[in-house]
């Protein structure tokens, strides 16, 4: 999950990371 958000987001790796972090 955490690759293909970070997949999803190249722009803004952080967003994705904070995303993860709040579903997990």
């Amino acid at each position: 999950m955490y690759q293909a958000n970070q997949n999803n987001s190249p722009e803004t790796p952080t967003v994705g990371m904070n995303i993860v972090a709040i579903i997990y």
